[in-house]
């Protein structure tokens, strides 16, 4: 789900189409290449900027607590996982696990990734620096004569990383998630532009920015973002929660599905109380739309890509589909990949696609085609999906082996 699947579609010699890569085996091995000089094959991992190294300290932190018997984590029973209860040991991987990513990034990072990787999609507000910056110093001091193999942690650290951990009284940390799920009849779809970028720089680079503009209240698009950002969170967390709109929706979301949002107000199908919900989501695109704009600004005020003129041109061609709601570049930005928020349309391939996924497919299937010179040569859609009711966070299973 986080890398690539181009090379394994091109083995089977099929098209990047969404349902072929739903069609793909779950947990397929990373591609190999054989390096020129020395003859040697190595694997190649083509990283989309999803979460993936975060997803990987996780995982590998709560199968190590897990298989000691340290934590106890939830099942991959739906009934279990979907009361939304989380476990002391659940709390005490995400506090091991952004620990050892932080550390592994060099203290750069909001901890969204990790956090998400725990606790499945919310609305998050990160930890305080405080909470971690001792630690992490304690630990650096600690291994500046090691080489990168190997990592020592002294009485006094592993007493520290411990109590952080453990955190019994929740005194410690101070981050905030809110539970969140797209509403029944809202599809997300990924793509991989199979560029890639150094998320930690650009990081770095952009709060190097923003620290310069801290008393700048009139050219400040980090402000204007944050503005934005909370009216989405209002928004996803209000009006598209509601009774009435979730019923409209998974009634009518195959209508709006086969028309281009600037025209829903204008089809014959939206009449009376539906004008509300439609506007709705009219809200929501122009939201989208708006932190698009402040992302950019902030990416050229900054000097880092956030969203690239290839990027701008293929979100913007794909905001331009019958039922997409919105479509930009997630995470830090850049040449990594693009999101697409939208209707959901008649179902196809068993239910693996839908009909606006797979006009979504075609356009980046044929963008390098149709725009020749384009930064953004190949779009290929990937295998993840908005996660909801039992397979939020994480979880244990047996997968058979």
């Amino acid at each position: 789900d986080f890398y690539s699947p181009l090379v394994h579609l091109n083995e089977r010699k099929l098209e990047a189409t969404p349902g072929n890569v739903a069609s793909l085996p779950q947990f397929l091995p990373c591609p190999k290449i054989r390096d020129e000089e020395t003859g040697e094959e190595r694997v190649l991992v083509n990283k989309t900027g999803m979460g993936s190294s975060a997803a990987l300290v996780t995982s590998v932190v709560g199968a190590v607590l897990s298989h000691f018997d340290v934590v106890s984590l939830p099942s991959s029973s739906p009934q279990t996982h979907e009361t939304g209860s989380t476990t002391r040991g659940t709390t005490a991987v995400h506090n091991l696990a952004q620990i050892c990513h932080c550390s592994a990034q060099g203290k750069v990072g909001s901890g969204f990734d990790v956090s998400a990787a725990v606790y499945g999609s919310h609305i998050y507000r990160r930890f305080s620096k405080t909470v971690l910056s001792q630690l992490l110093d304690d630990i650096d001091s600690s291994n500046l004569d090691q080489n990168n193999d190997c990592f020592t942690v002294s009485a006094n650290v592993a007493k520290e990383l411990t109590l952080i951990t453990n955190d019994e009284n929740n005194g410690i940390w101070d981050a905030q998630m809110t539970p969140l799920s797209l509403p029944a009849g809202l599809e997300l779809l990924m793509a991989d532009v199979c560029g890639g970028s150094e998320s930690p720089s650009m990081a770095r680079k952009v709060l190097a920015w923003k620290k310069q503009l801290e008393n700048d209240d009139t050219h400040n698009p980090w402000k204007r973002l944050k503005a934005t950002n909370e009216s989405l969170e209002g928004l996803f967390s209000g009006e598209l929660c509601e009774p009435a709109f979730l019923k409209y929706l998974q009634k009518n979301a195959h209508t709006l599905s086969n028309v281009t949002a600037d025209k829903w107000m204008e089809s014959n199908d939206v009449k009376g109380k539906d004008r509300e919900f439609v506007s709705t989501l009219l809200k929501a695109r122009g939201l989208f739309l708006q932190s698009r704009k402040e992302l950019k600004a902030m990416g050229e005020a900054a000097s880092v890509p956030i969203e690239p003129a290839g990027q701008t041109a293929l979100a913007d061609a794909t905001m331009a589909l019958p039922g997409v709601i919105a479509a930009g570049v997630p995470g830090a930005g850049g040449y990594d990949a693009l999101f697409v928020l939208y209707a959901k349309g008649k179902e196809i391939d068993g239910g693996r696609s839908d009909e606006v996924r797979e006009h979504i497919g075609v356009l980046w299937r044929n963008w390098a085609s149709l725009n020749p010179g384009s930064d953004v040569e190949v779009v290929c859609p990937l295998a993840v999906r908005c996660a909801g009711g039992g397979g939020n966070g994480i979880w244990t299973s047996d997968l058979g082996w």
